[in-house]
């Protein structure tokens, strides 16, 4: 018989996984064991594998912590004894602090370890400057906000000043809204997209400026984004479709309703109830949540990304509109995707793969036209 692995720092018991690891020694006089056992509540091995690694994570972290504070204080004879009124001088930037964090807690970690935190902290410096850490504040905050605002307005005043002479139905300007703030959902809106579509299609059959119109769409978008984006992963040609083959689920609509929830919920019990409330039951959220992370482990289900991905979804689509402003073409933004003449459709499949491999390290999507 051919042997089975149980994954590291775990093991088995009646047929459930159980976290294990050693305390470390310099920290046990804090424990009153030297070995911490907790069950992780699942038969799954896929999902006993995220479990463990989430849990030794967070260990590691609080472990840090607590190193630092039994550690004894380096050239301890020169602090002062009273505290410098210039605290700037005695605060890292922003920048420095990227440095240590990196130091510290990137030992053994991939490369999109450096690279998202290095864009991350690029992106709050180019918005607020690079400051010592104490110089961060809600004002400073506030009138960044202030100026991004200003600069995204500047846009779509752009946008809409080339679009006002054209036709089209639900004519309606082009609006940027976000979630909270311009970091969580910027998507673009225009009253064209709440045109019905369900059970007649009657927004593909309306025109612009007297002629016929098609939508260019990204294909399984916020899957694909998140695994380029996070990982620089293909999702290859039909992700949908491998992941129902995986789950022994025949209808691809079931995977695309799970998508969407479980890429949007914070929590895996919300996205288990909104599933619910769909017709997706106990047992196909199981299979299809372990079918998706044994096709894609790294794949990030049920931490809110969504907000994240449209976001991106929104600067792409923005970038779009303007090089139609640019080009003289009409588009029109529609969730993910956008609308344009059919004389325009091969313009707008280069366009829109060209801004999304620009934000995904050339990594391409795929357009599909309707």
């Amino acid at each position: 018989m051919v042997g089975t692995f149980n994954p590291k720092y775990t093991y088995t018991k009646r047929g459930i996984y159980y976290f294990s690891k050693d305390v470390p020694a310099d920290l046990r006089h804090h424990y009153t064991k030297l070995r911490i056992v907790q069950s992780l509540r699942t038969k799954s091995s896929t999902r006993a594998k995220h479990a463990a690694q989430s849990l030794v994570t967070r260990l590691e972290d609080y472990w840090f912590n607590l190193r630092l504070k039994e550690a004894q204080i380096p050239a301890a004879h020169l602090l002062r004894q009273a505290p410098n009124k210039d605290r700037d001088l005695a605060m890292p930037t922003i920048a420095e602090a990227l440095e240590l964090y990196q130091r510290v807690k990137g030992e053994g970690r991939v490369k999109t370890f450096f690279s998202h935190s290095s864009r991350s902290i690029n992106y709050l410096t180019e918005c607020l400057g690079c400051r010592p850490l104490n110089q961060y504040s809600s004002a400073v905050w506030e009138s960044s906000m202030s100026n991004i605002v200003s600069w995204e307005e500047a846009e779509l005043q752009k946008i809409n000043e080339f679009l006002e002479p054209h036709d089209w139905a639900a004519k309606g300007p082009v609006r940027l809204i976000y979630h909270t703030d311009f970091l969580h959902g910027g998507r673009l809106y225009t009253p064209y997209q709440n045109i019905p579509t369900r059970r007649v299609d009657v927004r593909k059959r309306t025109l612009i400026d007297g002629e016929p119109l098609s939508e260019v769409d990204f294909s399984a978008n916020q899957l694909r984004l998140q695994l380029a984006v996070l990982f620089q992963l293909n999702a290859g040609d039909d992700p949908y479709g491998e992941i129902a083959t995986i789950a022994c689920i025949q209808d691809i609509q079931t995977i695309k309703t799970f998508m969407v929830i479980a890429m949007g919920a914070d929590s895996r019990a919300k996205a288990a109830g909104a599933c619910w409330k769909k017709g997706i039951n106990k047992t196909q959220f199981d299979a299809i949540t372990e079918a998706t992370w044994r096709r894609w482990p790294r794949l990030e289900l049920f931490t809110g990304w969504t907000h994240q991905g449209q976001n991106l979804e929104g600067q792409i689509l923005k970038k779009v509109l303007l090089q139609g402003v640019d080009a003289g073409i009409v588009c029109l933004p529609v969730h993910d995707a956008v609308a344009v003449q059919r004389r325009h459709v091969d313009w707008a499949v280069e366009a829109m793969t060209n801004a999304w491999a620009e934000i995904a390290y050339g990594l391409r999507p795929k357009v599909k036209v309707e």
